[in-house]
């Protein structure tokens, strides 16, 4: 490769890459108040900036060249294009972002709901399980006193007549 750099509109140039290697490059970087830019994009020729250099038709500025300015216009409309679908997607996500919450904040609520109602029924179910219990333990001993008259000769108590003849075999209370 040659120690030359070649653009597309620009003529050649001289550059030497081992100008960074110099030992007092670091010195003049570091401390110099009058640190100098290294611009290679222009070549010396035409960096004066003088008419007569520019009066050559054959060298056109790049910066003014209409096919330039027409690229620079497709990438403006596309930068313009690009924001706006940026700006629209940003609103899009906001406003759903603010209906999610709102969902999410009324789902909290029904689940606050839904927590008390439960609540509510495993008092009642633990409730009617203790009443269940109950209702059982009575009808195992309404049970027991049925098989008691339904067995053999046990007879009902009659108080009045246990007071007077308690001693007495029946006489009219087996009749039919």
């Amino acid at each position: 490769m040659s120690n030359t750099m070649q653009g597309a509109h620009y003529p050649q140039m001289a550059f030497d890459p081992t100008w960074q290697m110099h030992p007092a490059y670091a010195t003049a970087t570091a401390f110099n108040p009058y640190n100098v830019s290294f611009d290679f994009t222009r070549s010396p020729n035409t960096s004066g900036g003088s008419d007569e250099s520019m009066s050559d038709g054959s060298k056109i500025d790049p910066k003014r060249s209409p096919k330039y300015l027409e690229k620079r216009m497709k990438n403006n409309e596309a930068a313009k294009k690009s924001r706006a679908s940026r700006k629209h997607r940003e609103q899009k996500n906001q406003t759903e972002n603010e209906l999610l919450k709102r969902k999410n904040a009324a789902l909290e609520e029904e689940l606050k709901q839904a927590k008390c109602e439960l609540a509510q029924m495993q008092i009642t179910i633990r409730d009617m399980s203790i009443e269940r219990e109950a209702y059982r333990r009575e009808n195992e001993m309404l049970k027991m006193v049925n098989n008691k008259f339904a067995d053999s000769k046990f007879e009902p108590p009659q108080p009045l007549r246990d007071m007077t003849n308690c001693n007495l075999p029946y006489k009219y209370e087996l009749l039919s």
